[in-house]
């Protein structure tokens, strides 16, 4: 997921006289273009200098027409390295079938530090850059200082504090980048024989792809014959509405005028030839098709309507697409852009009308909406020309996302500024609690300030490598087996300490809690004495020991299928937590105890406790199609070291290999690759997350016998569609303990329990509201109907579900809210977690769904701390008039079988209207002086205290709804009795500020100080 993170950080105006029709992010550089309809030029994207600048003459404009888009090429490079493209090209299209090739040449060697205008070259735009390591003078302090580098001397091996002074200029020589001389020239011109609706490039290669206006396909290919598919002369062709082309499995998707949704594969034989396949009838027109660029999804957009659909692409096989979700716009306005991130994770919607943008998760929750900040500045007193300027980067008429995904590029409503913003991301780092960063920190929610965060500053080192990190690489998915690509991972062990890696790099940090206290962390950095360099792709811990998966490219002349591999590694880091203490610790290669290399790839693992809770269990889903489960166990005792036990200093570890399952049988049915979450249930099923939304459970058929062991038959069901994220939590109640899942659907959290997820036979259909899409029944086997086990749904609206937080209270929601605050001219944007109770949702879902019986749930949810509060609020949510008898009936059965009855009632009498009251005491059987009788018989005095406040107030409003504007006595004999013994309560339990209340509140109801008299005659005050 990801949110804006601050207001816009960089803001030009834009450099160009022309209007702007497109910008892009030059991959594996720090480029960014921006095209208009007469020129070109190219911006540095962290200080946004003009680095490179091309004006079309007006001979070029008047032969091949203005400048309509622009498009460049992906491609596959080791990103582990952060790889630096020296050369890149792209393409502009014009409105007269034209596409200007362009070629760009990047020269990182030299610095550009002083920038002038090109039309009064006395005009100096930038100069005085800050100085660099590597463009310093030559001196013998820095001669010295590279020999320590080289010879690993240099500070980096013992602690470091990056909040220190001293750390200042490693910090510069770190972060501090040049900016690259950048030269553009047109390397060629290609001209189409008819006007040009759209093209694309073709990752990995220079080839283009044409769709012209007369319904022919073009595949330019370079040095090659070109193709030419007219599909006019195929007979399925109609017409055409809608055409989109998918670089990643080489096809279209065609609408046409009749709304009829098909598939062209591109197939190779004697000649190029198209495959046509109808997959869909569709009910509106559609006006664009929108790829998602890392997974098997794409957008269909309508004029007010966004639906997702997800396609699965078999190689010989027809393809499938299912509609997953129909994201509904207002009527009255139109989407006008819609641009995928390049992580595949979330898009960004643009308002045709009012400007306005959205960033949506790719299933429908909305994670930034600029109108809601943009309404919150228009209605502060400030003054109307701060709000102008603060409130521009609200409308956008263009925008594109960074290649790392941490940056959003947009032009204001105008196109006359650019604005640069941060993104805030979570990371998948498979901890209890969520984690955040951006390119400056790491933030954790935090355990002793509510809705705070603890922010942990990164290393100036990974700045730098996330600042180049490519969520993309090369788009086709094949690239990952053939490329090394680098992965920024985090993990946090038992004590406190945190890691990070990213390609060949890895750092471990000290304790950063003591308890709840927060600490400052301390950082070693890892030294490799090895000759090839590490590239981590993840790692994870198992107490004090550091595990990683390493990925590195075998020697292998043939590049076969599997010519990339990974290998597993333990590190013996258990004397670092000390580090902060003075121990000496040298974090570095020495320091690896075991290592194993598989024949594959890993595509995700689990860890977690074994049943006996003495050893772990790390479970690996391999390329080769297979489930691996490592039972791995750690020694601390002074027993004798048995020869298949790995020393890792005072400790022992010992890793068998106690189960491995086969999956080919499966790969035809779902994309195993594509598994970006693995969660074993009691070591015997398995629950697979795909990137594509869908939730698969490998669930084995387990034979009924005293054993219950598992054996080798497994059947595999589709749990849903458009799932974004899945969680696993226990509930420890009285009798027994129970596991749940909760799934983030984009509108709603839906909460199963497990055995009974597990259990079930049939599919839960996911898709539009929850609400109305989950059915009581289904219809079993033998054509009976039978009850089925719903979830629990809680509606998200607002706020971004985090995780699942429990405690002896409650059951909770940690959310994700941020706030902007306009304040001295300047917008300010804070994030914040806050707490949504689902406790209640859970009894309701007991209550009213499983019907189980009061007792039970009773002794089910009676040791929360909030159980009595929870009732208060299933009472008030039931006590509408639209509500059943039968199900507030249920609920006061509930209450009355709990100890706090009274408590509740009177508080929830302290909450509701006045018109509430009539229907409350009919289902109570009882009146509110009957009501007050029997608290006074249980001689609470603080609770009769707290109903007589209530009940005055009914009292008061009484009179006041009557319209009587004479005092008149409104407490009968029988009440002022009860309010006379009840002030004798108070005074006898010295609660003198209540008796005080008590008095003020009679006095308005009697102006006339009756009873007043009579209270203090009675108390001879």
């Amino acid at each position: 997921m990801a949110w804006v993170n601050n207001a816009p950080s960089l803001l030009i105006p834009v450099p160009l006289k022309s209007a702007v029709v497109d910008l892009k992010p030059l991959p594996h550089s720090p480029l960014l273009l921006l095209a208009s309809t007469t020129s070109l030029v190219v911006l540095e994207t962290g200080s946004f200098l003009p680095l490179a600048y091309h004006n079309r003459s007006s001979e070029c404009l008047s032969l091949h027409g203005n400048s309509t888009q622009l498009d460049v090429y992906q491609i596959a490079a080791n990103t582990a390295e952060n790889f630096q493209a020296k050369s890149a090209v792209f393409c502009v299209s014009t409105a007269s079938g034209f596409v200007l090739i362009y070629q760009v040449s990047i020269n990182y060697s030299n610095s550009t530090y002083e920038i002038t205008d090109v039309s009064n070259p006395d005009n100096v735009l930038q100069n005085n850059l800050p100085l660099l390591q590597n463009n310093a003078k030559h001196s013998l302090t820095n001669i010295f200082k590279s020999a320590t580098r080289t010879l690993g001397l240099n500070s980096e091996t013992g602690l470091i504090n990056i909040e220190n002074f001293g750390n200042c200029s490693h910090d510069d020589d770190t972060r501090n980048e040049n900016v690259p001389q950048v030269r553009i020239t047109i390397a060629k011109l290609l001209k189409l024989s008819n006007p040009l609706r759209k093209f694309w490039t073709k990752p990995n290669s220079h080839s283009l792809v044409f769709h012209t206006t007369n319904d022919q396909i073009q595949i330019h290919v370079k040095n090659q014959v070109n193709h030419t598919l007219d599909l006019k002369k195929y007979d399925w062709f109609i017409d055409t509405l809608v055409l989109e082309y998918n670089s990643t499995h080489n096809f279209f998707i065609h609408v046409n005028f009749n709304l009829e949704m098909s598939v062209l594969e591109l197939v190779h034989e004697e000649n190029l030839l198209l495959r046509h396949t109808v997959i869909d009838t569709l009910t509106s027109e559609p006006t664009s098709i929108i790829f998602n660029p890392m997974h098997d999804l794409f957008l269909l957009q309508l004029p007010n309507s966004l639906s997702i659909y997800l396609f699965r692409w078999i190689a010989g096989q027809t393809p499938i697409v299912n509609h997953v979700k129909t994201l509904v716009q207002a009527a009255e306005h139109t989407i006008s852009l819609c641009v995928w991130s390049p992580c595949g994770e979330f898009f960004i919607l643009t308002n045709g009308d009012t400007y306005y943008y959205k960033m949506v998760s790719k299933f429908g929750f909305v994670l930034f909406d600029s109108a809601s900040v943009g309404s919150e500045i228009s209605s502060s007193n400030l003054d109307a020309t701060i709000v102008s300027k603060l409130t521009d980067f609200c409308r956008t008429s263009l925008l594109t996302v960074s290649s790392n995904g941490q940056q959003l590029f947009l032009l204001n409503e105008n196109k006359t500024i650019l604005h640069s913003l941060c993104i805030l991301r979570s990371i998948p780092a498979g901890l209890e609690t969520p984690v955040l960063n951006d390119l400056n920190y790491i933030s954790f929610p935090s355990q002793n300030r509510a809705s705070h965060f603890h922010r942990i500053p990164l290393l100036p080192l990974f700045q730098s490598k996330l600042a180049k990190m490519q969520r993309i690489n090369g788009v086709n998915t094949q690239c990952l087996s053939k490329r090394l690509s680098g992965y920024f991972s985090i993990g946090k062990n038992e004590s406190q300490q945190m890691s990070l890696a990213y390609g060949p790099h890895i750092a471990i940090s000290t304790p950063i809690g003591l308890g709840l206290e927060p600490k400052q962390a301390l950082w070693y950095l890892f030294q490799n004495h090895f000759t090839d360099a590490l590239n981590v792709i993840d790692h994870f811990w198992i107490e004090d020991f550091l595990f990683i998966i390493n990925r590195y490219e075998k020697d292998d002349s043939n590049k076969s299928a599997e010519h990339i591999v990974d290998e597993l590694m333990i590190l013996s880091t258990s004397l670092s937590k000390y580090g902060q203490g003075g121990l000496d610790f040298k974090f570095d290669s020495d320091l690896i105890a075991w290592r194993h290399t598989f024949n594959n790839r890993i595509v995700n693992f689990e860890v977690a406790k074994a049943k006996n809770k003495m050893s772990y269990l790390l479970t690996l889903l391999t390329s080769d199609l297979k489930l691996v489960m490592m039972q791995i166990k750690i020694v601390c005792d002074n027993g004798p070291e048995k020869p298949s036990e790995i020393k890792l200093g005072k400790s022992r570890i010992s890793i068998n290999v106690c189960r491995t399952i086969h999956l080919s049988s499966i790969k035809h049915k779902f994309a195993i690759t594509d598994v970006r979450k693995l969660v074993s249930v009691d070591e015997r099923h398995f629950l697979f997350l795909l990137s594509t939304g869908e939730v698969y459970i490998l669930k084995n058929q387990v034979v009924r016998s005293h054993t219950n062991q598992a054996n080798n038959m497994y059947e595999l069901k589709h749990v849903g569609s458009g799932i974004e994220e899945l969680q696993f939590f226990d509930l420890k109640f009285k009798d027994h303990r129970s596991t749940f899942v909760s799934l983030f659907v984009g509108d709603a959290l839906v909460i199963h329990d497990l055995n009974e997820l597990v259990s079930e036979s049939s599919e839960l259909p996911i898709e539009g509201d929850q609400r109305t899409a989950l059915t009581p029944t289904e219809i079993s086997a033998n054509g009976h109907e039978s009850p089925r086990k719903q979830p629990i749904i809680i509606t998200v609206s607002s706020y971004m579900p985090l995780s699942i937080a429990l405690s002896k209270t409650s059951i909770e929601v940690l959310n994700l809210e941020y706030q902007f605050v306009a304040k001295n001219e300047h917008l300010v944007f804070r994030h914040r977690t806050n707490r949504q109770l689902i406790l209640n949702k859970f009894i309701g879902h007991d209550l009213f769904v499983m019907n189980l019986d009061v007792v039970t749930i009773t002794q089910k949810y009676s040791d929360f701390t909030n159980y009595a509060y929870c009732l208060e609020l299933l009472l008030y949510e039931n006590l509408n008039e639209q509500a059943g008898d039968q199900q507030l009936t249920r609920i006061c059965d509930l209450v009355n079988a709990s100890s706090s009855s009274d408590a509740i009632y009177v508080n929830l009498l302290r909450k509701i209207e006045v018109h509430y009251w009539d229907r409350f005491f009919e289902f109570l059987q009882q009146t509110p002086v009957g009501l007050m009788d029997r608290l006074i018989t249980l001689e609470d005095v603080e609770l009769c205290y707290n109903y007589l406040i209530v009940y005055l107030n009914y009292k008061r409003e009484s009179v006041t709804v009557d319209g009587d504007s004479e005092a008149v006595t409104v407490l009968n004999e029988k009440e002022r009795a009860v309010i006379s013994q009840i002030i004798q309560m108070l005074l006898s339990a010295e609660m003198w500020s209540e008796s005080y209340e008590l008095c003020r509140f009679i006095k308005l109801l009697e102006p006339l100080n009756g009873l007043l008299r009579q209270i203090q005659e009675s108390v001879k005050v």
